[in-house]
Formats: structure tokens, sequence, C-alpha cells
């Protein structure tokens, strides 16, 4: 595996490319609060989403996750496996330069022979070239990629605040054991009730997302270490242990914390 991470001139990250020789193929449902792009060099990956629908991605051809959208991927016979994390607000910058509001992109499509070939030739650019100028390198591609791939956003206000309040509290109370009934109780919503609603609206369940939102907080904290080990990371995460970490950090980033900072 090969990781490189960039940065702002101000020192903060708004993107992340991994490199694998082979495709994991034990990822659970998850999500991730950044755009993930994605492509592989040879052979065929199945792409699962949370409404059912399947795709099965040939080499060289790009498939994506917007952000916070709830997936899996199955290896085939995959090989060469490029991922890429974009920072979401810095993606939304660059729609509101092309369209003055926020939009999503086209996941269920077969990209243009040109872009996948773009996307590749970037990938290797920054992982084994050492690329100084990656933050203007992905800005051009984003572009024209938002402009030809682009749609606009289905909102609906309740729901969404109800889910953005739902994220602000489990923000807020990530270090704690947090229950889906602790969360339920909050809104003041039946238990079950709330369970259904978040998993129609979501793809996933609370617990899961919980899950999900401590593994990401878990990486952040990785990227950025401070003599802090890996049992203290999950200790003050409200993990059972450093076990229960590494494996459901392996089911959403494929390696485990240690491997992952190697």
């Amino acid at each position: 595996m090969k990781i490189k991470t960039f940065f702002l001139s101000n020192g903060e990250q708004f993107g992340e490319l991994k490199y694998f020789h082979s495709v994991y193929d034990s990822y659970s449902f998850h999500s991730h609060s950044n755009l993930c792009i994605c492509i592989v060099e040879e052979g065929n990956v199945l792409v699962k989403y949370s409404n059912n629908e399947k795709l099965i991605k040939k080499e060289k051809n790009l498939f994506l996750f917007n952000p916070n959208q709830v997936h899996k991927t199955e290896n085939i016979d995959g090989k060469g496996y490029y991922i890429l994390f974009l920072n979401s607000l810095w993606c939304e910058s660059i729609q509101y330069s092309i369209f003055k509001e926020k939009c999503i992109l086209d996941y269920s499509m077969d990209y243009q022979r040109k872009t996948n070939n773009e996307f590749i030739s970037i990938c290797r650019e920054i992982l084994f070239n050492d690329c100084k100028n990656k933050e203007i390198l992905l800005f051009s591609f984003l572009k024209k990629f938002y402009n030809d791939y682009s749609k606009t956003c289905e909102i609906n206000k309740k729901n969404d605040r109800i889910i953005s309040i739902v994220d602000q509290y489990i923000d807020t109370n990530l270090n704690q054991n947090l229950s889906t009934r602790d969360i339920s109780l909050y809104l003041g919503y039946d238990k079950s009730y709330f369970i259904r609603f978040f998993k129609k609206k979501t793809g996933i369940t609370p617990n899961n997302y919980i899950i999900n939102k401590k593994v990401e907080e878990a990486k952040e904290i990785l990227l950025h270490p401070h003599n802090i080990d890996i049992a203290d990371i999950a200790q003050e995460l409200g993990f059972y242990d450093q076990s229960h970490l590494n494996r459901n950090f392996k089911k959403i980033f494929a390696v485990s914390p240690s491997k992952y900072i190697d």
C-alpha cells in the first residue's frame, strides 16, 4: 500500500490518495464524509450501494461515492486499486465557482475514456513521481469532472435538518459509548421509528453510522501523530478495546490502524 496526503498552504488537509496492489474483499457498508473517486488498473470490481443498486466496474473505469453515500466494494479480479479522497468543503468551493450552488456527481454512469485515463495519469504522477503541484492538478481535473458529470442535489430540508442534528450530537459525544437509544431519546423519537427513519435516509443503521464516524476520527488522529498509541485512541473514542477498533478500521479502510501509518 502507498499513501499520499495533500495540504493547502494554510496547513489544512484537503485530500488523500491511496494505492493497493490488490483489492480488499471484506469491506462492510460504510460512508465517508469526503468525495471518494476510485479506479482499478486491471480486472473488475463489484460496487454495491445502499439502495440495492449494483454496478460491475471494469478496469480503467472510474467509480465514485459522493460524500456520505453508503457503499461497499467486492473484488472480482481487480488489481492496482487507486482511491482518492477529497475534502467535501474543498469540493463544494469548486461547485459554487461553477454553478453557484451545491451539486453531486452522477455515480451510475460509464465515464469517458479520456476522463478515466486522465485520472489514472494523475494518480501515478502524485504517487510515484512526487508531483509538486497536487492542488492545481486536482483542482483542474475536478472542475472538468463537475462540469461533465454533475447533477443538482435533491434536498428535503426537514429531513436534512434532523440528520444534521444527529450528526452534530454524535460528533459532540464521539468519545462516549453512544447508543441508538441515547440518540432517539435526545430527539424525542421512539427508538424503532428512529432506526427505520435513519436507515431510510442514510442507508445505514444508526449504530453502524456511529462506528463509521469513530473510525473516521481515528484515521484523522493517526494522520496527525502526537505520541498516542492505538490502544489509547481506541479508549479515547469509546471502542471496547484496540481489537474492536482494528476490526472496524479494516472493514472501512482495508488495513489495520498500524499498517495505515507504516
